[in-house]
């Protein structure tokens, strides 16, 4: 984890995903508009960005001949950075989809996990169909066998029955 005091010393970032992903496009397809099209950006879009990448790298990554783009020796040197950043932050963003999703774990009172859980359970699957879902279910005591799994991280939600209400006593 990087400390405050690394923040500040670090130089800013004048590199973004996305100029790094038109640059890729267009050094793949040779075009601007080709590479426009890859990365679904209009055409002046993606010809903002490559002149906005080039601006903070201060070199020209490509030849202009005419209305063509040659990838030139600064472009070679650089192609395969933004590929590989590129690809992590695809990697990246796919752990948080839904192929990729975080599980569910739940400790709960049999009572709880017998009568309410199944139907929150079936729901949960049907919208994070690749969501794994764990369980841990207790028989004793209404609240403390489940609450003690907190500690131990074997649930992220816990449910316990309520207490029951005890008949006032006359005095």
């Amino acid at each position: 984890m990087i400390g405050q005091s690394d923040q500040q010393n670090a130089p800013r970032l004048r590199l973004s995903l996305r100029q790094l992903e038109v640059f890729a496009a267009i050094a793949h397809s040779g075009s601007t508009r080709v590479g426009a099209g890859r990365v679904a950006r209009s055409q002046s879009a993606a010809s903002a960005a490559l002149a906005e990448l080039e601006t903070a790298l201060g070199e020209a990554l490509f030849d202009r001949i005419g209305r063509r783009l040659v990838l030139n020796e600064n472009g070679r040197a650089l192609l395969p950075s933004p590929v590989a950043l590129l690809g992590q932050a695809a990697e990246l963003q796919g752990r948080f989809s839904g192929e990729h999703a975080a599980p569910l774990r739940v400790a709960a009172s049999l009572t709880i996990g017998e009568y309410l859980l199944p139907g929150l359970m079936a729901q949960w699957k049907l919208a994070h169909p690749h969501s794994a879902v764990a369980t841990h279910w207790r028989r004793r005591g209404p609240r403390g066998p489940v609450r003690a799994n907190w500690p131990k991280r074997r649930g992220c939600c816990a449910s316990t029955a309520p207490a029951r209400a005890r008949p006032a006593t006359a005095g």
